[in-house]
């Protein structure tokens, strides 16, 4: 049974081989991740838990009579507080996932 059109099998793909799917996601296959970068995405993505439960929380006392909702100023540093810490895992990922696939594949992908 020789099927041409059916795909290759995980295990028939060299582990030397890159593959670059945005469809699927940012990396097929594992990433080494030093203590460093694991650390500060960890720390980063804690903050990210964090400053998004004190919204929630916030968005409940604004809802309610009873408790005083956060003002306009903290709100919004809170807000940019997010969007930086997302930035920064982003930007780690990617150049982790960069340094990857340049050292097996030479630098070819896309």
């Amino acid at each position: 049974m020789n099927d041409r059109t059916a795909p290759p099998s995980a295990l028939d793909v060299p582990v030397t081989q890159c593959v670059f799917n945005d469809s699927v996601g940012i990396v097929q296959g594992p990433v080494e991740v030093g203590e460093a970068v694991f650390n500060r995405l960890h720390r980063s993505l804690s903050g990210i838990q964090a400053i998004s439960q004190i919204l929630a929380a916030n968005g409940t006392a604004e809802e309610s009579n009873n408790q005083e909702p956060l003002n306009g100023f903290l709100v919004g540093g809170l807000t940019d507080a997010i969007q930086m810490l997302s930035v920064f895992s982003i930007d780690a990922m990617e150049r982790l996932i960069d340094r990857r696939n340049s050292t097996e594949c030479g630098g070819a992908h896309g």
